[in-house]
């Protein structure tokens, strides 16, 4: 689960409480009609080089609650609707597929773990050739832009944070916590897949968008940043500005429709090892009474090794 840490407060959907944008724009006589230009919340390095950190409570005194200050740039996100099949999770990091659920009801946490978690589960085994899979955890939202509770289920509102869920080391520590140290299947390939779908209708608030593994230099682009809960800290990545990256999305999406994101994989042969993903405020041709964004993404451990 990823939450936007303090310092990248959610904006209002007329961003009335960002920061100065920086002109760094793509102009718009090089947009396409399937093409958006829009505002990404990239994260600015610290300037005396001190790691990236964010509390989630109160910090210990003088301590700042984070150090991480966000950069809103300007950048172009390409629609792929329409040639969805030139995107993989091995090249991309990501992959969009026509996936019905016969689940419906997203706002009970029993429905949840007791009928979609199987699902995912032997979708992701077939589709990825894997001989196992462990559900993590899932994270619902909500286009309000804030967190509330409910009930039945804990619902936050879109991610507007460029990132990735967990740093490389992080991945591993949480795949080797859940199976064990000396558990075969880290002996075979260990990939983070996590399986993002509108739920209850069409979006046309607040979608998501992707980045292009290919587009993306590991070395000079990723951040990684410590959040620090009450019992826990877990590194996540923050991502710099580069006008390198090229974003994707698939406009109005459904919920017969999920995204496939890949936070992590053990290979290093050249194929995708992350995703950096965001979402992001689409003003063009959102119609005036659509409703709200509603999302579920499943955090899935899938092993080649059993």
């Amino acid at each position: 689960m990823f939450v936007v840490p303090p310092g990248h407060p959610t904006p209002s959907a007329s961003h009335d409480h960002w920061p100065l944008q920086r002109s760094i724009m793509t102009s718009n006589e090089s947009l396409s009609p399937d093409d958006v230009q829009a505002t990404l919340r990239y994260t600015l390095p610290d300037p005396t080089g001190e790691s990236l950190y964010s509390y989630l409570i109160c910090p210990p005194p003088p301590v700042l609650r984070t150090n991480a200050q966000p950069d809103l740039c300007s950048v172009v996100i390409s629609n792929v609707r329409g040639r969805e099949d030139e995107f993989s999770l091995d090249t991309c990091g990501f992959e969009f597929l026509k996936h019905p659920s016969t689940v419906k009801e997203f706002f009970d946490e029993e429905v949840i773990r007791t009928h979609y978690y199987p699902e995912v589960k032997e979708f992701l085994k077939t589709h990825t050739g894997a001989k196992r899979v462990i559900i993590v955890s899932h994270t619902v939202r909500h286009g309000h832009g804030r967190d509330v509770k409910s009930d039945q289920v804990h619902v936050q509102g879109p991610a507007h944070l460029v990132h990735v869920d967990r740093t490389f080391e992080a991945s591993m520590a949480q795949v080797r916590e859940t199976c064990g140290d000396r558990a075969k299947c880290l002996e075979g390939r260990i990939r983070l897949i996590n399986v993002w779908r509108p739920i209850g209708s069409t979006v046309y608030h607040e979608p998501l968008a992707l980045a292009d593994w290919r587009s993306v230099c590991v070395d000079d682009d990723l951040l990684p940043l410590r959040v620090i809960y009450a019992c826990q800290e877990i590194q996540t990545v923050t991502c710099r500005y580069s006008n390198s990256h090229r974003w994707y999305y698939l406009k109005e999406q459904t919920p017969s429709e999920i995204t496939l994101i890949k936070c992590f994989d053990s290979r290093t042969d050249g194929c995708a090892r992350l995703t950096l993903h965001s979402a992001f405020h689409d003003d063009t041709g959102c119609p005036p009474d659509a409703p709200q964004r509603q999302s579920i993404e499943v955090h899935a451990i899938v092993l080649d090794e059993d």
